[in-house]
């Protein structure tokens, strides 16, 4: 599996957390599904079509579990594209399909930390990286992105600065079928890796980060 950080990805203006509107399809809506966890799996207009689909359950068990209430993170935005034309050269197959998910410390706080936000990011970029590495049909790129958190403002206009982990999935396949199958295995590799910093976090490796 290809593990990268991708910053093309990376924007210079920070996005809101919580979001209301999508800027570009008024449609998107922003639900805390923290709050509303029956809404994972019925107001998901990009995989409601591939529920058929083991990577669409994979997808809504790490969603329910990242927000759940045994998990140290929370979500903030996802998508899903379905396979299409393989624009990337460096993969030897006809299809691909993609997918993104935001990921944010449920501590607010934390995500205005950049030590915080640096643990993260290079720890889950570790575990990714060296696991299922035979696996070549796959990739993961990583972003940090920029946010603003209303939260920490009594200004609804306003927020504190930090930041968020993007992660996007790539998928690549000559046939439809087998590129859902490979999307599946990479949601698996990423829910194992999710699981193992969110233990680590449980032991306390982020709050000691910045308490000197």
């Amino acid at each position: 599996m290809i593990v990268y950080h991708a910053s093309e990805f990376e924007l210079i203006e920070a996005r809101a957390h919580p979001w209301s509107v999508g800027l570009n399809d008024k449609s998107n809506v922003y639900f805390d599904f923290k709050a509303y966890p029956n809404l994972i799996r019925t107001s998901l207009e990009d995989f409601k079509q591939y529920e058929n689909h083991a990577f669409c359950q994979t997808f809504y068990e790490l969603l329910e579990w990242l927000n759940g209430e045994n998990s140290f993170f929370e979500t903030n935005d996802c998508a899903f594209k379905s396979p299409s034309e393989n624009i990337d050269k460096q993969f030897k197959y006809t299809k691909r399909c993609s997918g993104r998910l935001m990921i944010l410390y449920r501590d607010i706080y934390e995500n205005t930390q950049f030590k915080s936000i640096d643990w993260l990011f290079n720890n889950l970029m570790k575990l990714l990286y060296v696991r299922d590495r035979e696996f070549r049909a796959g990739a993961i790129g990583l972003s940090i992105m920029k946010t603003i958190y209303k939260a920490l403002s009594p200004n609804p206009n306003e927020g504190g600065s930090g930041w968020q982990i993007m992660l996007s999935f790539f998928a690549y396949a000559d046939n439809k079928n087998i590129s859902f199958k490979n999307m599946n295995r990479i949601l698996f590799n990423v829910s194992k890796c999710l699981f193992s910093l969110n233990n680590r976090i449980k032991q306390g490796e982020v709050k000691a980060l910045n308490s000197y």
